[in-house]
């Protein structure tokens, strides 16, 4: 986890609206998606390792 840029409280603060939606990462699964609206979501996203 050395290697991935970990959002901080400030950048989620200052995202500001564009004419689309973007997104903003923190390269571990987790997501700050923020809207035209100026709405901003929280998304994990997760895998599933294969066990056999």
């Amino acid at each position: 986890m050395a290697a991935e840029k970990l959002l901080t409280e400030a950048a989620c603060k200052l995202a500001k609206t564009k004419a689309q939606i973007y997104y903003l990462n923190d390269g571990a699964g987790l997501r700050l998606r923020v809207r035209p609206d100026g709405s901003r979501t929280w998304i994990l996203r997760e895998g599933l390792k294969n066990s056999v």
